[in-house]
């Protein structure tokens, strides 16, 4: 039978009692009219030739879901689409929004859930896929999703991109990977998930740099008591039903690696002095400074671990890469700078120091670009925004990045001998600032800092 030319909303599924519950469903709620269609193969035929505002259908219905959703969005990008399946499966959900589908719903559903989505997906504008979150799940509103993120500023198209998938990870409890330069905002994006997860418990940050794996074991996954009575709650169990960030994974030692990769994959764990294994309840969120292709072609990267954290990956460019952001930036630091420090109203951003700021690569990023506008802050003794910081971190840059000829004797330093005497060369040439020192090296400020602590280590057990 030929559906009904006016149907507010059509239903593809092949079970005539959920078609019946889902019509009766919606009129009761006054979200008709319905018309129904058996087979997805006639589903493009019939929102070719009538306008509908809503799809419901069947995800097992075709042999493609994830391809028909986004047909229905590139051809009908009025038409709103609701996935109603049986196939209860996270990675299935993200994939539907992903795609385009405004909302998913796990059979069996109720009348009063049911309604509810349809009523939204009827009664809103539509938005961006990525920005809506997946019902089974408890959706946060967009001013929910709006304020946990708000402090990350950015206009950035893909960055932008990035965040709404964020958003849309944050109540699956999935592990997390997010990687990018130092200075980017890995940390603030993990406590963004966070505070969007609706999670009961803490949010807890561990260091891998710097610790050996003894110490690193020990601080992760605690101690029993077992061998001396001594017990130690490590960062597992105090993040339980919370978030535990992990940051600076690619330092960790590999036996702590494995663990790791365990804990992901299963949700056990074993304190560092016990064979008994211990569940955990804890959100696993992992930065990194090396990118992916980094950690794939890193030979002290574990792969069972580097594929554990694969599914859902986000990584976070420099402030070089996002040029657009750098004015967005300044205006919005220079009013939080002013504000910490009683300066009202703040100074004004000029086209001169936004042109200043253009010339500097700012190897430390956002991080670095807060310290120098706080500096400039300070030093503005008129309207203007000082320029002179900006002035002094090109110059020390321009130095450190002049070519230098190394010229050694009859005798090769060692390897170690020639890593110290760079590392001390580029802290010199950035008056210490790690993070420009590390950035003109090659390395991140984590493995410029490790270096240092070993040298003043060595410098103290020989003294």
């Amino acid at each position: 039978m030929r559906p009904p030319q006016r149907a507010r909303t059509v239903i593809a599924d092949g079970d005539p009692a959920f078609v019946a519950f889902t019509t009766q469903a919606l009129a009761e709620h006054h979200l008709g009219p319905v018309a129904s269609i058996a087979s997805g193969g006639q589903l493009q035929s019939y929102l070719h030739e009538h306008a509908c505002s809503l799809v419901i259908f069947d995800y097992g219905l075709v042999a493609d879901g994830l391809h028909l959703i986004s047909e229905i969005n590139a051809a009908h990008p009025q038409t709103a689409v609701i996935v109603c399946t049986g196939r209860d499966d996270i990675t299935t959900a993200v994939q539907c929004l992903q795609h385009g589908a405004h909302d998913y719903l796990v059979k069996p559903v109720s009348r009063e859930r049911l309604a509810d989505a349809v009523g939204r997906a009827l009664g809103q504008t539509r938005t961006p896929a990525a920005t809506r979150m997946p019902s089974l799940l408890g959706e946060p509103s967009v001013a929910e999703a709006e304020a946990a993120f708000g402090g990350f500023i950015t206009a950035d198209p893909d960055l932008r991109r990035a965040i709404t998938y964020l958003q849309s990870l944050a109540r699956l409890g999935v592990p997390v990977l997010l990687s990018g330069a130092t200075g980017t905002g890995k940390r603030l994006l993990a406590r963004s998930i966070h505070t969007l997860s609706g999670r009961k418990g803490h949010l807890v940050d561990i260091e891998a740099q710097g610790l050996d794996a003894t110490h690193l074991a020990s601080a992760l996954f605690g101690v029993s008591g077992r061998v001396n009575g001594a017990t130690e709650p490590g960062a597992v169990l105090r993040a339980s039903a919370g978030t535990l960030v992990i940051h600076d994974v690619e330092g960790l030692p590999s036996a702590v690696q494995v663990s790791l990769a365990r804990l992901i994959q299963s949700n056990r764990y074993y304190p560092s002095d016990s064979h008994l294994a211990k569940a955990s309840s804890a959100r696993i969120i992992v930065t990194s400074c090396a990118s992916w292709s980094q950690l794939e072609a890193s030979r002290g990267f574990r792969r069972d671990l580097l594929y554990a954290l694969r599914a859902h990956h986000v990584h976070v460019p420099t402030l070089r890469e996002r040029p657009g952001d750098l004015r967005l930036l300044a205006y919005h630091l220079v009013v939080e700078m002013a504000t910490e420090l009683g300066r009202i109203p703040p100074p004004v951003v000029t086209d001169q120091v936004l042109a200043v700021m253009a010339q500097y690569s700012f190897p430390g990023n956002v991080r670095e670009l807060r310290s120098l506008i706080a500096d400039a802050c300070v030093l503005s003794h008129e309207a203007k925004l000082a320029v002179t910081p900006f002035l002094a971190a090109i110059q020390h840059e321009q130095r450190a990045t002049a070519g230098v000829a190394i010229t050694y004797g009859s005798h090769l330093p060692t390897l170690s001998q020639a890593r110290n005497h760079l590392v001390t060369e580029a802290l010199r040439a950035t008056n210490g600032n790690q993070a420009r020192a590390a950035a003109i090296l090659g390395i991140s400020r984590q493995a410029i800092s490790q270096l240092i602590l070993k040298r003043r280590r060595k410098q103290q057990a020989a003294s």
